[in-house]
């Protein structure tokens, strides 16, 4: 190759051990480290230029030990699950699971080096498929597509466009061999190319600094998942009125329309958990501060909100204005906390408030005084924080490269170390929160980050637009998050640009009720977006299923609980449950919550194609059963096509206003017959304090087969809050039991006839055998007819 390109050519070993491996080649180093027995750490950098992130990884970096083979041309290492063939002349690897070959390096072109760019090539194997990569746009499999991985203030963004706001450099690789795991480990610029003008090979890259990447394999992608989110983290479990629906807007003031918003949720009968405060809170726009004259008394008004059931989050962005007297401008240039260039000016920019300085949250110092500015707010009375403009943002979108990162003494210019800027500012907020109240479990929203910020932050998709295009590549966006280690995400419902129309608000709302994060967002000067502001048939649709969502928190809490273990999604796209099976690529937008697939549609579209996999399904609002297979069904824009397997078991509550009041002591357990029976994890907490984490919790599972409902025993100390269980059995083919009684049951309320000439009225009445329970703290069975 010429001058511009140069590739690592032969390796010389210096260091082989079960730990260990270290090489030598003309122009770069190699080293390996076996982590744990089916993940692997690969750095190759030029010597003295190697980048060491200090923030992503959380696991031991030498956990593991291998069995190594030294021959002339080659060594091998091998342990469990992984064998990887290092070739020294030339240098390129080939890495195997048990089953094959999964992933191998190009033999002429291995890496290449190009300036101060490393580019990996890898050798694209015939229907080689790719998942995640965190927030991406395009089609859920992205092979024949190329990403950048720069965090983006994007307003209005494409569904193609890319870069967006967060980068998480992590995908799921799908070969014949079965399937593996990638992590870029690249805090700067770097690329990915999935054969995207090409069929010989798919590379990832980074900018300068070197590739420091992880290889993991595993029989599934859930197994790999879980070990990338070892690596990186996993998502504590949140407090549980993040979970419930959050109304935000640019913006809400003065503060009695916060009140009236709160009065019209409560007396239309919406349950409704959250209330935002954008940034014309602020006196203006300096971050923690409270604009003196539309928020008077904010601890006043945050008793008042509180007393109606409301938990209030408000803005943050990172931009500190630089004018002299404001408190957190004095203090913070006091601690010398700010982003400089290399001759020691702090870096300034313009944003919302005028001229800026910017903490450096790639420095502890900087995060320690970010923290303790947090207190302020929190002393006021709100709930939880939301990290905008965190890319960072600026007004001109060009931060100057010669920008320095601190990055806890590396120093490191803006392009190495930009991506993890909106991560650690979700880190020091998290941190404020904590100090202020250690015991309460923090919620912060994010819009930017990079790969383990879902040990701090919820996310959302940015500035999106009001269109059935956004709101399914929305759910896109979303479960590739999953994919990528982040289970609680989600999109600004009814989009944040431009209007939404009557039906398209109530399919988004539809939609949303059963993804994790459910917000409301809209911008200023645009049509409110509120369950109400589309008219009396739209705020009938949007009331049924929010408040479903609701009498749901059973279910869903405890898919929230289970990722928090796992590090799976608490929204998981098909082809996590069915990864073998090629149809759920075409039912891309199709997700699992819990027991409950759902199936996404267009708001133009009242009929739908589903595809139901491997079993009989049950539509949980008409009770018709189905076969497994693909099927038309009726999707009218106030029936979303949900579905549960036969077979399953799903828990349920009484409706509340809100997630911390109480509801009537009953837990629903509906049983859908089935030849295989299925099983329902019974979840309690506190639902605010970190308690649970030494025991204060309640769990037991509760198991079905044909004849009989298994509940065990209860594991951990907390009280239930439930007293009894009524249990509903639907499609039973004995219509009439001892000790059952047969009687109408809804998921969903009925709706007025809102059009006299033109009925829309279908009926959600199911006939169910029902029966009811009391509750003990030993395992007991229930008899079932």
């Amino acid at each position: 190759m010429n001058g511009f390109f140069e590739t690592i050519g032969n390796v010389e070993p210096t260091l082989v051990s079960p730990k260990e491996i270290r090489m030598k080649g003309d122009n770069l180093h190699v080293n390996f480290q076996i982590l744990k027995a089916n993940c692997f750490r690969v750095q190759v950098f030029e010597p003295g230029l190697q980048i060491v992130n200090p923030f992503s990884v959380v696991s031991n970096p030498a956990h593991g030990e291998m069995q190594v083979t030294a021959k002339k041309d080659q060594i091998e290492a091998t342990c469990e699950q992984l064998s990887i063939k290092i070739h020294l002349n030339p240098f390129f690897l080939e890495i195997s699971n048990a089953s094959g070959s999964l992933l191998a390096d190009d033999a002429g072109m291995a890496i290449v080096k190009q300036g101060q760019k490393l580019i990996a090539h890898k050798l694209l194997q015939k229907d080689e498929a790719f998942y995640g990569l965190g927030e991406k746009t395009g089609p859920m499999n992205r092979r024949g597509r190329a990403y950048t991985n720069w965090n983006t203030d994007f307003f209005a963004y494409g569904i193609e466009s890319d870069p967006l706001y967060a980068s998480i450099p992590f995908y799921l690789g799908k070969t014949a061999a079965g399937w593996y795991g990638l992590f870029l480990d690249c805090p700067g610029k770097s690329q990915f190319n999935f054969g995207a003008s090409n069929h010989r090979f798919s590379t990832f890259s980074s900018e300068g600094g070197g590739l420091d990447y992880y290889v993991m394999t595993g029989e599934n992608p859930a197994e790999i998942i879980s070990t990338y989110t070892w690596l990186t983290g996993r998502m504590p479990l949140p407090p549980k009125w993040s979970l419930g629906l959050q109304q935000c807007r640019y913006s809400y003031y003065p503060e009695h329309e916060l009140h009236s918003l709160a009065d019209n949720y409560r007396n239309r009968g919406i349950s409704a958990d959250v209330l935002y405060f954008d940034i014309h809170y602020m006196e203006e726009y300096k971050v923690f501060t409270w604009h003196k004259e539309r928020f008077p008394d904010p601890q006043g008004m945050h008793k008042r909100l509180a007393e109606k059931g409301f938990k209030t989050v408000a803005i943050i962005d990172p931009g500190v204005k630089t004018e002299h007297g404001y408190p957190a401008y004095e203090s913070s240039k006091a601690a010398d906390i700010f982003l400089k260039y290399p001759d020691g000016h702090d870096f300034q920019a313009q944003v919302w408030p005028g001229w800026c300085h910017f903490p450096d949250f790639t420095q502890e110092k900087a995060r320690n005084w970010w923290a303790d500015q947090v207190k302020i707010l929190m002393d006021s009375g709100l709930s939880g924080c939301w990290n905008d403009m965190n890319e960072p943002a600026t007004w001109g979108q060009s931060l100057p490269d010669a920008v320095i990162f601190g990055m806890e003494g590396e120093q490191l210019p803006h392009p190495l170390a930009r991506n993890v800027y909106g991560m650690e500012m979700a880190h020091a907020t998290k941190t404020g929160m904590e100090l202020h109240k250690p015991r309460e479990r923090a919620f912060v929203l994010t819009r930017a980050g990079f790969s383990g910020i879902q040990r701090y932050a919820a996310m959302w998709t940015g500035d999106n637009v009001a269109s059935d295009e956004h709101m399914m590549a929305g759910i896109r966006l979303c479960l590739s998050l999953g994919l990528s280690g982040v289970p609680f995400s989600g999109m600004d419902v009814g989009g944040f640009v431009g209007d939404s129309s009557p039906a398209l608000f109530a399919r988004w709302i539809s939609i949303a009720s059963f993804m994790p994060l459910f917000r409301i967002h809209s911008m200023i000067d645009s049509r409110e977006s509120d369950p109400w502001s589309y008219g009396e048939k739209t705020e009938a649709i949007c009331k049924n299923y929010i408040n479903l969502r609701y009498r749901l928190l059973p279910t869903l809490y405890q898919a929230f609980q289970q990722a928090s273990i796992s590090g799976l999604p608490v929204m998981e796209p098909m082809l996590l449950r069915h990864p073998n099976d090629a149809k759920t690529e075409v039912f891309q937008h199709q997700f699992y919550l819990g027991q409950l697939l759902v199936c996404p549609q267009e708001s133009s579209k009242d009929v739908a194609r589903v595809y139901l996999p491997t079993h009989a399904h049950f539509h949980i609002f008409t009770g018709e059963k189905l076969h497994s297979g693909e099927h038309w069904v009726p999707s009218p824009i106030d029936t979303l096509p949900v579905f549960v397997q036969a077979g399953t078991v799903l828990l349920m509550q009484s409706w509340v206003p809100h997630t911390h009041a109480a509801h009537n002591g009953t837990m629903e357990v509906h049983v859908y017959f089935g030849e295989v029976g299925g099983y329902a994890v019974w979840y309690e907490d506190d639902g605010h304090s970190k308690t649970h984490e030494s025991g204060n919790f309640y769990e037991r599972k509760i198991y079905y087969s044909q004849h009989q409902l298994n509940i065990e025993a209860v594991v951990g100390s907390f009280p239930s809050t439930f007293k009894e269980l009524k249990v509903n059995l639907h499609g039973w083919p004995n219509p009439a039991a001892k000790g059952w009684t047969l009687e109408t049951y809804q998921f969903l309320e009925e709706l007025p006839d809102f059009d006299p000439f033109v009925s829309e009225q279908k009926s959600y009445k199911q006939l169910i055998l029902s029966a009811t329970f009391k509750v003990a703290q030993e395992a007991f069975a229930i008899q079932l007819p």
